[in-house]
């Protein structure tokens, strides 16, 4: 019988959103009765492959504070509705402070973190939550509050048992407010909190191998990479027949302007039977953001998407896009990232248009693997877009190294043992703590 894990993030699990996909994949091996999650974001359980939820989030930890009541909600299997399309719902306030959150300020980095500081989260509500479901292990997905932290190592220590950590961004090498007092000391406490989550975790599940080699070093544990997953056909997928150029899934980290910057390198090529172009599929709602992705600049705004047309939509495109940004600061916090959907796109049959910095991990990554088209300058674009639109045997090439790296890395099935392998083993895998921690390697 699998352990109970009790699953501490930020996002709740999901069939759409990018962190909350990534989970779901993580625990494929795990029954239902053996999964429970405590997550702070306001959106909403869509999947009842957990049926177990605490949510408290910013809105609940400020009312805790101003009201002096205890809040938070608890979701079962009757609350989870599996027909919503994405698990954000949040609006008014809730949005508000969500976007407030996300320009990550070293004032708003202290405001948060002081706020859940003084919040009743630890209240006798979630303690019997917790108690009733009898947790054999923590499974903490690690973010850039340090609140998110101290919740974790509570939690994991009052009931003495294992955490095990699970790192998606860099954030522990690089201070992107390092140029104020505040920022500096906020960040400074931020990594004793890092540090001692690392200390008493048995282990730390990294996106790729760059990732895990670096935080060996820094955190002296064992860093095991589990890439984003995939469900595969086992018949190599034929190149798609489609026109259409598409991009799926977060625009934020400044990514919404390398899409202009294909867009308009598209517009003027103009090339027959190509539209103009790209249709981009979010759920993103930022005004800042969305106000110049419109035709004028090639870009077609759909909104959010189930996962099921997603996949349709991939399937029946000619070029789907993974994009980063160029700027300084956005690359610092990117560098180590491999985005969720990259997987997704690898095993579609739909040939990739990678265009970003070379030094990232994702497009380092599907560069070294001849998985993508990459295009690494403004300048290129054109000349690089005009290429690959019109060398079908270019695209059918890397369609084929994309389905065999898929099938290599991104296997449901592996990334999901990894995980059970080592919960299930204490921390000690069968496969063993040696360098080769590599997902590539298959469960004995």
């Amino acid at each position: 019988m699998s352990k109970k894990v009790l699953i501490i993030s930020h996002n709740v699990l999901s069939t759409s959103e990018n962190m909350g996909k990534t989970l779901l994949s993580y625990f494929q091996d795990w029954g239902k009765g053996n999964l429970a999650q405590l997550y702070f974001h306001s959106q909403v359980p869509v999947t009842n492959k957990c049926i177990r939820y605490y949510r408290f989030t910013d809105m609940d930890a400020l009312k805790s504070i101003v009201l002096r009541g205890r809040y938070g909600r608890t979701y079962n299997e009757d609350d989870i509705n599996k027909e919503l399309i994405t698990s954000r719902v949040d609006n008014g306030i809730q949005a508000l402070l969500y976007e407030k959150g996300r320009k990550r300020t070293a004032l708003i980095y202290w405001l948060r973190n002081t706020v859940w500081a003084m919040s009743s989260w630890h209240s006798k509500k979630l303690n019997r939550w917790i108690d009733e479901f009898n947790p054999n292990a923590v499974f903490f997905a690690s973010g850039d509050y340090s609140f998110a932290y101290r919740i974790a190592i509570r939690i994991a220590s009052e009931r003495h048992i294992p955490l095990y950590m699970a790192c998606f961004d860099d954030y522990y090498l690089y201070n992107s407010n390092n140029n104020s007092f505040l920022g500096r000391a906020v960040y400074s406490r931020y990594m004793e909190w890092v540090r001692k989550a690392a200390a008493y975790s048995e282990c730390i599940f990294c996106l790729c191998e760059k990732m895990a080699k670096d935080y060996s070093d820094l955190f002296k544990k064992p860093c095991y990479t589990v890439y984003t997953s995939t469900e595969l056909s086992n018949n190599l997928p034929m190149i798609s027949k489609g026109k259409d150029i598409v991009y799926l899934g977060n625009i934020g980290l400044n990514r919404h302007l390398s899409l202009l910057e294909i867009g308009h390198a598209l517009k003027k090529l103009d090339l027959p039977h190509i539209p103009k172009h790209i249709d981009v599929f979010s759920a993103e709602k930022s005004k800042k953001i969305l106000k110049g992705l419109n035709e004028g600049n090639g870009i077609v705004f759909h909104g959010a998407v189930s996962s099921d047309e997603v996949k349709k939509i991939i399937r029946n495109s000619m070029l789907v896009i993974h994009t980063e940004s160029f700027d300084s600061k956005t690359i610092s916090q990117v560098r180590y990232s491999v985005s969720t959907k990259i997987a997704d796109c690898l095993s579609s049959g739909t040939c990739i248009l990678a265009y970003g910095p070379p030094n990232v991990a994702s497009i380092e990554y599907l560069a070294n693997n001849k998985a993508a088209y990459i295009i690494n300058s403004k300048e290129g674009l054109e000349n690089g877009l005009k290429e690959i639109i019109s060398n079908k045997l270019l695209r059918e090439k890397i369609v084929k190294n994309a389905v065999e790296l898929a099938h290599r890395n991104h296997d449901r099935k592996t990334a999901s043992a990894i995980i059970k392998d080592v919960i299930e083993n204490d921390g000690t895998p069968k496969w063993g703590r040696d360098e080769d921690t590599s997902s590539e390697r298959r469960i004995q």
